[in-house]
């Protein structure tokens, strides 16, 4: 199934599709979902991506929701939904994801224009040991960092 969804084309979104209807409630379909989300976004369809995250997220294993509610506020996000998104980050309480779920709540925040909040999310990623899971934390931080000021300088501009 794998290797059809990476072609992206309908009949194996399809496919995939009702594999995760036949098998409701199985591991596999579960995965599966995670499969079929990650070829919808690439083909460029969010809502479809957005409908399989959700039932994961909701009604899935509990060690695969963090996974799912994570990619769905991702989703969220590029759909232009970043209180859907935020709220959804919010869901997830499992110790294991508290890095990635502050580095996405950054992301988010980063969007939306909000500089200092998504600065403030990105340290409590590094906080959470962010910056060994992470490659690209350390270059947002960076991204976000204030310029450094000498007593009598101006700010860089």
């Amino acid at each position: 199934m794998t290797a059809q969804l990476a072609k992206g084309d309908d009949a194996a979104l399809e496919q995939a599709k009702s594999f995760i209807t036949a098998h409701k409630g199985d591991a596999y379909a579960e995965l599966a979902a995670l499969q079929l989300a990650a070829a919808a976004v690439k083909a460029g369809k969010l809502d479809l991506a957005a409908e399989q995250l959700t039932q994961v997220a909701a009604s899935g294993d509990d060690s695969i929701k963090p996974i799912a509610a994570l990619r769905l506020a991702r989703v969220l996000s590029d759909q232009g939904k970043a209180d859907e998104a935020l709220a959804q980050l919010g869901k997830i309480n499992n110790d294991a994801f508290k890095a990635q779920v502050a580095e996405v709540r950054g992301d988010i925040l980063q969007k939306q224009g909000k500089a200092e909040e998504a600065r403030d999310a990105y340290q409590a990623a590094a906080d959470a040991g962010g910056l060994q899971s992470s490659a690209e934390l350390k270059l947002k931080m960076d991204d976000l960092a204030l310029p450094a000021v000498t007593a009598g300088e101006a700010p860089d501009a």
